[in-house]
């Protein structure tokens, strides 16, 4: 039902879908509250469809976020649970493990690994989308997707969370443009954290092309 609902408000355009839209997200945000399991297949249906009713709505979405984000930034701070036998786990299909530079082991199921991914993937659409409209979710935004750039248990994520700083970065400068904000020390400090996670990351990384992305 929720895709239906999202892929009909793409096609009719938002002056025709607010008032839908509207309940479709109460609805989403009712289920996503409720409670689902870490491999319930409406996650990914609720996450994409936020994402269409964004593009839908554009600016119009903004007063969904306050009740949205929050439930991203838990996703991306979830921790990695240390591994004490990582070659007993590394044999686990559904369990991904990194080593730190201490030497110490630690791992991500794959279902946490796709909330990472859901969550990078839909702060990437709301920016996209927002852009400078997103200014005042721009840095508790910053200080939840830092450390995501230096994501150790899928490369897909690590490259999408370096595109959506990008974006960040983007929304930020537009977000002080349409204020007539003149001061450009926010675009300055999300550029020098950025080139602190990706020097810290480059000890350690060893493909090279995701570096250059």
């Amino acid at each position: 039902a929720f895709e239906c609902l999202s892929l009909l408000g793409m096609a009719v355009g938002r002056d025709v879908f607010r008032q839908d839209a509207q309940e479709a997200m109460q609805a989403m945000m009712e289920t996503a509250s409720a409670g689902l399991d870490a491999d319930d297949p409406q996650k990914r249906y609720i996450h994409e469809a936020a994402q269409r009713i964004c593009r839908a709505l554009k600016e119009d979405f903004l007063p969904y976020l306050p009740y949205l984000l929050p439930g991203i930034y838990a996703m991306l701070r979830m921790q990695p649970a240390e591994v004490v036998d990582p070659d007993a786990e590394e044999e686990d299909p559904d369990m991904t493990v990194a080593f730190l530079e201490d030497g110490k082991a630690v791992g991500l199921k794959t279902a946490q690994i796709e909330d990472f991914q859901s969550a990078v993937q839909l702060l990437a659409c709301f920016l996209e989308v927002l852009r400078g409209h997103y200014f005042d979710h721009v840095q508790e935004t910053a200080q939840c997707l830092l450390p995501t750039l230096g994501f150790r248990f899928s490369d897909d994520v690590k490259r999408q969370a370096v595109q959506t700083w990008e974006e960040l970065v983007r929304a930020a400068k537009e977000g002080l443009a349409l204020r007539g904000i003149a001061d450009q020390s926010l675009v300055a400090d999300l550029l020098r954290a950025f080139l602190r996670s990706m020097l810290e990351t480059m000890r350690w990384e060893e493909d090279l092309e995701l570096l250059q992305v």
